[in-house]
């Protein structure tokens, strides 16, 4: 997915994007959980997990667009979204 395509779905579910010095754009889901596009590297999505720094892939714009129903459908989101992530995305 192109970056402004990310940026795009960004802010129309989660509101603040941000952008690092080394070309990240960044997503605070939650406070503990980080979605980043990095167009420097073929447009890398990645998922990361702050409390334990885990990081998970993101590839295709279907992964994204579960990711965010699970944040908008879930209160207590990050039991879910980390079993989704176990089960379906690869760990990096």
């Amino acid at each position: 997915m192109q970056q402004p395509d990310f940026i795009y779905l960004a802010r129309g579910v989660a509101g603040e994007v941000t952008q690092d010095e080394i070309g990240n754009t960044i997503v605070q889901l939650r406070p503990q959980i980080q979605l980043k596009h990095n167009y420097k590297k073929k447009n890398l999505m990645t998922i990361l997990f702050t409390e334990d720094q885990s990081m998970f892939c993101i590839p295709t714009r279907k992964d994204l667009e579960s990711i965010y129903r699970l944040h908008l459908e879930n209160k207590d989101l990050t039991q879910i979204l980390r079993a989704y992530c176990e089960q379906q995305l690869e760990k990096l």
